[in-house]
């Protein structure tokens, strides 16, 4: 087991800390803790790919741990050349 902290900042704006998130993997398996301001930027840096979440979990919802939220769930929607969605996260493994 791995833990790898995406971000330990807070509320407050900080240049040099993302929002609370972390991922822990288990084998081949990633699951995400919160998901503040800059969390796939930071699971990019990580090497992590957004498909490699296999479940998010929120631990409380306030805004510095969700405020990421959106952006992931947004950022792994692929469509093909006739705007079709053919790939993304799959939102019923995802449990808020």
């Amino acid at each position: 087991m791995e833990i790898i902290l995406l971000g330990t900042g807070g509320p407050k704006p900080d240049p040099h800390r993302q929002g609370p998130s972390l991922a822990v993997r288990i084998a081949d398996t990633f699951l995400l803790f919160d998901a503040g301001r800059g969390v796939t930027i930071q699971l990019a840096k990580a090497g992590i790919a957004l498909e490699d979440i296999s479940h998010l979990f929120i631990t409380h919802h306030h805004f510095d741990h969700i405020g990421g939220l959106g952006d992931f769930i947004l950022s792994d929607i692929r469509t093909d050349y006739d705007g079709d969605v053919v790939a993304g996260t799959d939102l019923m493994r995802i449990r808020v």
